[in-house]
């Protein structure tokens, strides 16, 4: 199948220009030409993915094409062709930018290889660019969900200090989003184009988080087979995020102060020091001012991460949130009913949006139907004995009468607002007339009750 790159053949031998063209016309979008001149004034004109230039031509060389390309447009690779005496200036060709060159004479599935490579570290190229790009809007600031004055407080923050070069530490309970902000910090500052490299301290034993930080040489212990570098430098220019830094032991912390302290590392059995040029960025769920007079943090190394600081609030904190977080995680595959809406906006989620976002891919998975109903939440969130007249009434009993004390509230309710107009009511709640009437028979519900001093019309029977 033909793609679309296309591949501009330039070569003033034209028999063997045309057989080129010929090979790769049915691969590629190729347009050829004997004369440099009108072939630049083609690229100057349209998009070009590859030259394949020969070195020896009159007028205008390959090299001189090759100058003239690469100038005009950085995203455009180059071949080179050359003869086996001219190998000296293919290699010239390559410091002054061109992609690769092939020598002649040569087969065409040689270079149908040397195309293959550099059309298919374009596409992995261009396929990066799209996943950073994706990335990178993913954590903006402006793209994270919050619309309350708390979370409007921490975007302000990451505003400020992503363009900043000072340690952060980020403050707030399990599952608040303490790394999305550190990634918020990371792709919106200036740092954006190197790594963002992540470490949960918690997570990695003592002596394997220190080889896991410095790196470390051969032999420097057992099972050392190869020299290794460590995360600070794998960030060399980018970010490193500390998760979780109030669990690393008492002997770790000061090597990692005299890291802050002068930007240098040591390699695990190394003699010499490494400059490091990576932003540090600490999270922590602990309060490390109690950790620091309990004597398990140190306070100089508390002082050297928070430079700066933001917290995370904990989802009960910003409850107004909770119906943009989950109309987001629900993403369009199901709705919700108000009602559950409003108990999941009552319930003080201990495990803050981690939960949140939790509960609801399993809701989609698991609710068959369209709507989530409020029947369809965890009991600790519908809060059952609320509803309860006995205490010992078996599960399955409690979520009957919930469900039913909730539809012939939420049927009672849009009859009223509507004065007993079941078709305006049905259509209000987002039912066919048909279910409606089927829950006001069920509870017995008379729509003439509803319709005291209202005209209305004669067609709405109450069933």
């Amino acid at each position: 199948m033909k793609s679309n790159n296309k591949l501009m053949i330039l070569d003033d031998d034209k028999a063997f220009l045309g057989m080129l063209t010929e090979v790769f016309q049915d691969e590629y979008d190729v347009v050829s030409f004997s004369d440099p001149v009108a072939a630049l004034r083609h690229f100057r004109e349209h998009r070009i993915d590859v030259v394949l230039t020969d070195i020896v031509m009159p007028n205008i060389n390959g090299i001189q094409v090759l100058q003239i390309v690469r100038a005009e447009s950085f995203s455009t690779d180059v071949i080179v062709m050359t003869a086996f005496t001219d190998v000296e200036i293919a290699v010239d060709a390559m410091k002054k930018g061109a992609y690769d060159y092939i020598v002649k004479p040569f087969t065409t599935d040689e270079l149908s290889l040397r195309l293959k490579h550099v059309f298919d570290k374009r596409r992995l190229f261009d396929d990066n660019a799209v996943m950073k790009k994706v990335v990178e809007d993913r954590y903006r600031p402006n793209n994270m969900i919050g619309e309350g004055k708390e979370m409007k407080e921490v975007f302000r923050l990451i505003e400020a200090f992503s363009q900043i070069d000072s340690s952060v530490l980020i403050t707030g309970e399990s599952g608040t989003g303490k790394e999305l902000v550190a990634k918020a910090l990371h792709f919106s500052g200036t740092r954006k184009e190197k790594r963002f490299v992540s470490v949960n301290c918690a997570a990695i034993p003592e002596n394997l988080l220190e080889s896991e930080l410095f790196g470390f040489m051969k032999g420097a212990f057992s099972g050392a087979a190869i020299n290794k570098n460590g995360l600070f430098e794998l960030a060399e220019g980018g970010t490193l995020f500390l998760d979780e830094i109030g669990e690393m032991s008492l002997n770790l912390q000061p090597k990692l102060l005299r890291v802050l302290e002068d930007r240098k590392i040591r390699r695990l059995g190394g003699s010499d020091d490494i400059v490091i040029n990576a932003r540090i960025i600490c999270a922590t769920n602990k309060d490390l001012y109690k950790e620091i007079k309990e004597k398990s943090f140190r306070s100089d190394l508390y002082y050297r991460i928070n430079n700066v600081s933001i917290h995370v609030p904990a989802l009960r904190e910003h409850r107004d949130d909770i119906p943009f977080l989950v109309s987001h995680f629900l993403a369009g595959r199901k709705k919700i009913h108000p009602m559950a809406l409003g108990l999941l906006s009552q319930y003080s989620w201990p495990g803050n949006v981690r939960e949140l976002k939790s509960l609801i891919e399993q809701m989609v998975v698991l609710i068959n139907g369209e709507i989530i109903m409020p029947a369809d939440l965890p009991p600790e969130i519908i809060r059952i004995t609320s509803f309860l007249d006995d205490d010992e009434q078996s599960y399955a009993d409690a979520k009957k009468k919930l469900l039913d004390n909730f539809n012939r509230e939420i049927v009672t309710r849009a009859l009223l607002r509507c004065y007993g107009n079941v078709t305006n009511a049905s259509r209000e709640l987002g039912l066919d007339r048909g279910s409606f009437q089927k829950l006001m028979r069920k509870y017995k519900i008379i729509s003439k009750e509803f319709k005291e001093g209202v005209e209305q019309d004669n067609s709405d029977d109450d069933m």
